[in-house]
């Protein structure tokens, strides 16, 4: 039943390209992985997810921007713009890392509060270890 529940959530997505579905699909398996993990019930599964999606949006367009910016320091260190140009480039991305990271903290908080002190434990434990394992994935085999 979880497992349906993650699905028709993440089902009811605007078409998307081809990394940002892969992206996606990666979203809805450490949802589904980090459920099993933590041993959610079905209405902490849809609040996490729903708690999720409202705050992927935002970062969604923070990391948009950010590639912008990136895209456009790249032009202009060919370029030899004046330094004010690649300072004020430099602060908007260190502007946007750190609103990031507050965006993060708040959608950790809003999901601890439907969580067990238990719960909240394996949570951290589980994002380091699922990230663990995507690295190595990266890797490949040695």
């Amino acid at each position: 039943m979880k497992l349906f529940i993650v699905i028709i959530l993440f089902s009811a997505t605007p078409i998307l390209s081809q990394r940002e579905d892969r992206m996606r699909d990666l979203e809805a398996i450490r949802l589904w992985e980090m459920a099993q993990y933590m041993e959610l019930t079905e209405d902490q599964i849809a609040s996490a997810i729903r708690i999720h999606r409202e705050y992927s949006e935002l970062t969604s367009l923070m990391h948009s921007r950010r590639a912008q910016i990136i895209d456009e320091l790249k032009t202009e260190l060919s370029a030899n713009v004046r330094e004010e140009k690649l300072n004020a480039l430099v602060e908007e991305i260190a502007d946007i890392d750190r609103n990031f990271h507050s965006i993060k903290e708040e959608e950790r908080e809003k999901m601890f509060e439907t969580l067990t002190p238990a719960q909240r434990a394996k949570f951290y434990i589980f994002q380091i270890e699922f990230a663990k394992r995507i690295r190595e994935n990266l890797r490949g085999p040695r």
